[in-house]
């Protein structure tokens, strides 16, 4: 395992993980980009409009298909899943592209921080823009455009043409004449998704308050609430159903889509507009609703991972599938593109997973075969007994100051993590059953670091005339005669316990390793780097390790690189 590397053969490998990993990820951006069924949005003339990818398809209450706008003719970004919205002549209010985020920008995503960056942008780019679906034309909605490069939604009251914004990584609705003027803006919600404007009210999914809220907008600001309650039932916290994304405003019904985690494969839930809880309803299986509309006497729910659109009567009961000939061809089209990508990124990791564990096998062959030859000096391949020691303990070896400081930062580290991390889920409203599910990830990684700081303790070694006696982290104690320690520059056996030089100085004083320890190893025998390899390669313990070690890495990338991506 020492021997020299070629540049050529560590090129080799580079390029072959790397050009796997790059693969995947390519399919994998590949897959995402495609969307096939998301908004769905009314016509001021009564048409209901389903967004297909980059086009919009418009059809009358009974289901036939009336008019098809095709926003690439718009200059839309390709793949721009975003939502839209109908200005009372019917134009249209879009977003036509979106700007690259930075690396802050995408942590910041990742973590779901609040949007650290302006709202407002100097790239003309970037922001809405009200176009003509007759000329073709589009022209900026505000002066000053704005940075909705995050998630978004729409919705546009068609008596004042008043535009309604939920700027959701900023956690803020704004409220827009028809001319682009900010009018106002409202605060205290947490990750905004679904406005719709009813009888002189704005309705938003308040989705991390877990809740819907309707605010009073007959004036140009934000008025008194209206209604607010709680989406969550004991039906959803059993299935973990928490989070509404999108709702239908169905008479004095409320139909509101809780999702799971990463929202996502959620259900319906019906309520009355007094927040009472009246029932939810059953979808297909592996449905992931995304958005819903009423077309005529039915009831449409675009699935957003399916491609497909169920529909519903006005009982909320599942009749079929809403796939009318207009939408067969490209939906199709589209389904077997993403179904490439993810043939294809489920192959790169595959392939990968392969990779690695070849190349684990083929060192553990290669590092058998040094084992093979560097045993054949016979001095080596006498076994280490295990002695109990009778004679008297001259000396235990002490602990750094520096690892008992450590071992107690660790401990209130991992103290505060739990308890910042219960306060957060606490201040955001979540029962504890929702904060042991969310973070179950968090507090077994706590638990692990507990686990092994309390097993450090045990951890000691004692110094005798003739023998190192060691209490290791697990298992029986090690006693073991100084003539038959076996050591070289960066590992030291003691029997069947292995260390290296540099962690036993992190563990104990220099001054114990200096005049008890140093002594002890060098009464024993002192080997090469390729000895040492063959003889840890034949180690029990070491084995186990790495065998543990590549069973945790190999299932860890199938898990994440294959079926995660399944459910992306």
């Amino acid at each position: 395992m020492n021997q020299d590397i070629k540049a050529s053969t560590l090129l080799l490998v580079t390029l072959i993980f790397g050009g796997l990993l790059f693969a995947k990820f390519w399919a994998s951006s590949a897959h995402t980009s495609i969307t096939v069924y998301s908004y769905l949005h009314h016509h001021p003339e009564g048409d209901s409009y389903i967004k297909l990818n980059d086009t919009l398809f418009g059809f009358d209450a009974e289901g036939k298909h009336q008019k098809t706008i095709e926003l690439s003719q718009f200059n839309l970004q390709e793949y721009n899943a975003s939502d839209f919205a109908f200005f009372s002549n019917g134009d249209l209010l879009l977003r036509l592209k979106v700007q690259e985020n930075n690396f802050i920008e995408n942590l910041q995503r990742y973590f779901r921080f609040t949007n650290p960056t302006d709202k407002h942008s100097n790239n003309e780019g970037e922001g809405l823009f009200h176009c003509s679906p007759l000329s073709y034309n589009c022209t900026a909605f505000s002066s000053q455009a704005l940075n909705i490069n995050e998630a978004f939604a729409l919705t546009i009251d068609w008596a004042t043409d008043r535009v309604f914004i939920a700027d959701t990584s900023r956690h803020q609705v704004y409220m827009y004449s028809s001319q682009g003027l900010e009018l106002d803006s409202a605060e205290g919600f947490i990750f905004p998704n679904q406005i719709e404007v009813h009888n002189n009210e704005l309705f938003v999914a308040d989705t991390n308050h877990h809740r819907l809220v309707s605010f009073d907008i007959s004036q140009n600001e934000f008025g008194a609430k209206q209604e607010n309650f709680d989406t969550r039932t004991i039906e959803s916290r059993k299935s973990g159903e928490t989070w509404p994304a999108s709702f239908l405003l169905l008479g004095k019904q409320r139909w509101v889509i809780n999702s799971k985690n990463g929202k996502s494969h959620g259900g319906i839930y019906v309520f009355n507009d007094s927040g009472e809880f009246i029932k939810s309803l059953e979808l297909p299986t592996g449905a992931d609703p995304f958005a819903t509309i009423q077309m005529g006497k039915q009831i449409l729910v675009t699935d957003f991972t399916q491609d497909r659109i169920c529909r519903l009567n006005l009982e909320g009961n599942y009749l079929d599938e809403f796939n009318p000939p207009v939408l067969q061809t490209i939906q199709k089209q589209l389904t077997q593109q993403r179904a490439h990508y993810q043939w294809l990124d489920n192959l790169f990791s595959i392939l990968f997973a392969a990779c690695l564990c070849a190349g684990f096998i083929l060192a553990l062959y290669q590092q058998n075969q040094m084992k093979k030859a560097a045993l054949a000096d016979p001095n080596l391949t006498q076994k280490v007994p295990l002695y109990n020691a009778d004679e008297p303990i001259l000396h235990w070896l002490k602990a750094t100051t520096r690892a008992k400081i450590l071992s107690a930062l660790l401990f209130a580290f991992c103290i505060i993590c739990y308890l910042i991390l219960a306060l957060i889920y606490w201040l955001k409203g979540s029962s504890i059953t929702e904060f042991l599910a969310l973070t179950w990830q968090a507090q077994l990684i706590i638990v692990i670091t507990f686990s092994v700081l309390f097993l450090q303790l045990r951890r000691k070694f004692a110094i005798t005339e003739n023998t190192v006696i060691i209490y290791p982290l697990i298992g029986a104690k090690t006693v073991c005669p100084k003539a038959e320690i076996i050591s070289n520059d960066v590992h030291i056996l003691f029997g069947k316990s292995i260390f290296q030089t540099q962690q036993l100085y992190q563990m104990f004083s220099a001054s114990d390793i200096e005049n008890y320890l140093y002594p002890a190893i060098k009464q024993g025998k002192q080997v090469t780097r390729i000895e040492m390899q063959a003889m840890l390669a034949g180690n029990k313990k070491v084995r186990i390790l790495q065998f543990v070690m590549i069973s945790i890495l190999i299932g860890l990338f199938i898990y994440y690189g294959v079926f995660s991506s399944v459910n992306s």
